[in-house]
């Protein structure tokens, strides 16, 4: 007979407003994800039902920028089969809401769930502590929730070609010496700093196809794509984005979460902007990880195949 559920837990993304069958604006693909997936770990430790996030919500900011995608994540994902969803999802919120309580996620330290009743997970802070030991877990249930199943598995961090993402879009272009402070966010790398890792890698390894992903504009990336051996890559959605990404056998990161989800689930050697605080580091311990500010040479091959 199965046990009664007495505990549940709601991820409510990041953003504006959750009002559970839609959300007014919101964060990203990658800051939904941490939320989600935490809530996922919480609630398997807890022996918790988890209720289904509101991936759908109402954005005017891509559409006035101009972005060529409208992060309508609403169309990419799908309830797990393991979630309350659908009228039931409803039901629950309104019969639990009183009396709930809320997480607040920063480190996975001291986190606890509510024995009896809703507890609803949040962040402003974003970390992998806590996820690590489940990778596996979690891109195996990223799959299950894609809307459109994939033919094929992914292969996690062993394609044939390096990948390069450079965010644009709604990050803002500032001053080489304010976004090395690594103390704030949604800065955008300057291209000058890919061109020459670019030029490394290409050094290094000559005939490694290298394949954009961003969401600027061909004519704003220009002179990125005329470098030997650099095409755009643009997928239809931005979760085909973050797979394709993810399959890379080398990444050169953007200052995103979108870039550190892509390095967590592919797991492979990575480059990243040296900034004055450390970002955590988004593979594991054993997988070789550069953090490069004017000075390449410690790009070796010996360095990244050692990983």
């Amino acid at each position: 007979m199965r046990e009664r559920t007495t505990s549940w837990i709601y991820p409510s993304l990041p953003g504006g407003p959750d009002y559970g069958i839609i959300r007014i604006a919101g964060a990203g693909i990658g800051n939904c994800l941490y939320v989600y997936f935490h809530a996922v770990v919480l609630a398997k430790q807890a022996n918790a039902r988890l209720i289904a996030p509101t991936w759908s919500s109402v954005k005017i900011g891509p559409l006035l920028r101009m972005e060529r995608s409208l992060r309508r994540y609403g169309t990419m994902f799908r309830a797990h089969p393991d979630e309350v969803h659908g009228p039931m999802k409803a039901v629950r919120l309104a019969s639990l809401w009183p009396g709930h309580t809320r997480i607040q996620l920063g480190t996975m330290r001291g986190v606890s769930v509510a024995r009896a009743g809703l507890t609803i997970v949040q962040a402003t802070e974003f970390s992998f502590e806590g996820l690590h030991q489940h990778r596996e877990m979690i891109r195996d249930r990223l799959l299950e929730i894609l809307s459109t199943p994939l033919g094929t598995r992914p292969d996690w961090g062993a394609g044939d070609y390096a990948a390069v993402h450079i965010r644009l879009g709604d990050f803002v272009q500032v001053q080489p010496e304010q976004i090395i402070t690594g103390m704030v966010a949604n800065m955008r790398i300057s291209l000058a700093w890919y061109d020459r890792v670019i030029r490394r890698v290409r050094s290094v390894f000559p005939n490694l196809p290298i394949h954009v992903f961003s969401d600027g504009r061909a004519d704003e990336l220009a002179e990125i794509l005329a470098l030997d051996g650099v095409h755009l890559r643009r997928e239809p959605t931005d979760i085909g984005d973050l797979l394709a990404l993810a399959q890379a056998k080398l990444l050169i990161g953007s200052n995103s979460t979108f870039s550190r989800w892509a390095a967590f689930l592919g797991d492979m050697p990575s480059i990243w902007l040296k900034t004055k605080v450390p970002p955590e580091q988004p593979t594991s311990d054993r997988t070789a990880i550069h953090y490069v500010a004017d000075n390449c040479d410690m790009i070796t091959r010996e360095s990244v195949i050692a990983a």
